[in-house]
């Protein structure tokens, strides 16, 4: 990693995931950004991964006109889950099922028992309340309210996947 201005970052990703920008084979990663949080937490590279592959990264690295929250999953939540298999719209898919459009803190999921909401691409999200915040039943927020400058992230158990129909 190369710093090439005090708000950014210089990374060739080339080497990493062997997808990258062919123009230009380094991107410049905004500083707290999410795909800054999302390439410095070694948690989350299986979901990178997913990014990259779907083109988005730099929908998560805009800070100036993105205002989301990311439902992100760990690694060790994607168990029997190939990357390699998945297809540029699937990838695409299951990134944009686990954004919301605006800035979401966990405490408006506490203010009721049940509360529903849509992601950026129109996939259901059910968020209920028992002894801690579950997404669609079966998906714990294990930590909440990472505040960044183009969104919200709260880290996830597993990925939010949506149904093949």
């Amino acid at each position: 990693m190369t710093t090439s201005f005090s708000k950014h970052y210089e990374y060739n990703f080339q080497h990493m995931y062997n997808i990258y920008d062919k123009k230009n084979k380094n991107i410049i990663v905004n500083r707290h950004s999410i795909l800054e949080y999302i390439l410095n937490t070694e948690y989350f590279s299986n979901f990178l991964q997913l990014v990259f592959k779907a083109q988005l990264e730099k929908f998560f690295n805009e800070i100036e006109y993105t205002n989301i929250t990311l439902f992100l999953p760990i690694d060790s939540g994607f168990k029997n889950f190939n990357i390699k298999n998945i297809n540029i719209p699937r990838a695409r898919e299951i990134v944009l099922s686990a954004v919301l459009n605006k800035r979401v803190i966990s405490e408006l999921f506490r203010t009721s028992k049940y509360s529903q909401y849509f992601s950026k691409n129109n996939k259901k999200i059910l968020i209920t309340i028992q002894d801690n915040i579950k997404i669609n039943n079966n998906i714990d927020i294990i930590n909440d309210n990472i505040f960044l400058k183009n969104g919200i992230i709260h880290i996830i158990n597993k990925p939010l996947i949506p149904y093949l129909i």
